[in-house]
């Protein structure tokens, strides 16, 4: 009998392109996943509603695709050692062959667990089963011809950590009988379960802290993906300064009232840009926190909080304050510029009349 399980924890979602409803993505699902001999035992439970955005954004990130929120997808697959050393830079999970997969789907983020079927806590990378699972899926489903499902990669997949849950007791109490204990490693740090034999069974115990840790994760990847939207946004504007600043280096009289006459919409564009990236981070950040709050209110172990609160940190300020400062510098030397034009426009035009009214009273 099995006492020991090892699980990677990540996001694998299959994409339905152009379904419009919770039928339409479970019946593109059903056939894509069952036409791959190595899958079996697929099951799309409590699958209800689901989200199809217009605008190509989801909660989730880009998307133009349906995407369930609420129920679970799970199946096994079997998938051969040599060809896990085919799939991605020969990574393999060790001996594991046989994996379990379940994603969870919930209005925040969806959660996949791959359960490494037949491994034991000694098993040192179970994260990568995300990786072979993801990327055997993408490989089988690239051969079925007119096939309109993929798997979309959502949020850091795999999380960066091998989780292990296995009878014993150490580390902080989440519940009585089941315990937790992180060891931080070079690279993927270790999160290691722990569980009374006596209490409770190592599937009831696995089901456990599997619902527990959906509402951290699903909350980890809300908070990287308003992170990864603040980096875009703040790379896209110190895109704009820059290629505003190299109009400034170009030399010659055409360049100059280039600059005079069409840096102006330009800087307020940028201008724009700053204002409408920094209140979006405002309003992300704040969602961000309440989100936090909500989940560890009633949590007194905080498994992914550090993870979770290292994401609002990264608010990109450092690059947004540089492309203000350019843009500062960039609107004074085109205020300097205008100003220069205006007097020698000014100046020429004073000549001009200067030289009619000579001429006309000298007739």
């Amino acid at each position: 009998m099995q006492t020991e399980a090892a699980f990677g924890v990540g996001c694998i979602v299959p994409e339905v392109v152009g379904a419009k409803d919770v039928e339409e993505w479970k019946s593109g699902v059903h056939a894509t996943l069952e036409a791959i001999p190595a899958i079996r035992d697929l099951e799309l439970e409590n699958i209800s509603r689901g989200f199809a955005p217009k605008s190509g954004i989801t909660p989730w990130g880009e998307s133009k695709e349906f995407t369930p929120e609420a129920g679970v997808m799970k199946f096994r697959i079997t998938i051969p050692s040599r060809v896990q050393s085919g799939l991605r830079a020969s990574r393999k999970v060790g001996d594991t062959e046989d994996f379990i997969v379940r994603t969870y789907f919930n209005h925040r983020h969806p959660v996949t667990f791959v359960i490494c079927d037949g491994a034991d806590a000694s098993l040192r990378t179970p994260s990568m089963s995300l990786v072979v699972v993801r990327e055997f899926l993408k490989r089988e489903i690239g051969k079925l011809q007119g096939d309109q499902t993929r798997i979309r990669k959502l949020g850091p997949s795999p999380f960066h950590g091998n989780f292990y849950l296995a009878a014993g007791s150490q580390g902080e109490q989440l519940v009585d009988g089941i315990s937790v204990d992180v060891k931080e490693r070079p690279g993927y740090h270790d999160f290691r379960f722990c569980y009374e034999q006596g209490s409770t069974s190592l599937g009831n115990a696995l089901e456990f802290v599997f619902a527990w840790l959906i509402p951290e994760i699903s909350a980890f990847y809300r908070v990287k993906i308003d992170s990864a939207k603040r980096m875009k946004r703040a790379t896209s504007t110190v895109g704009l300064a820059e290629g505003l600043a190299d109009t400034y280096a170009q030399r010659g009289v055409i360049a100059y009232f280039r600059r005079v006459f069409r840096n102006k919409r330009d800087l307020l564009g940028l201008r724009l840009s700053l204002l409408q990236a920094k209140l979006t981070a405002v309003n992300e950040l704040r969602a961000d926190e309440d989100l936090i709050s909500s989940v560890y209110a009633d949590r007194s172990v905080r498994i992914i909080h550090p993870y979770t609160h290292k994401g609002l940190s990264e608010t990109f300020e450092a690059e947004l304050e540089t492309a203000e400062k350019t843009l500062d510098i960039l609107e004074s030397q085109h205020t300097q510029e205008v100003q220069r034009v205006t007097t020698f426009c000014a100046s020429l035009l004073g000549v001009v009349v200067g030289a009619l009214l000579t001429a006309w009273l000298r007739r």
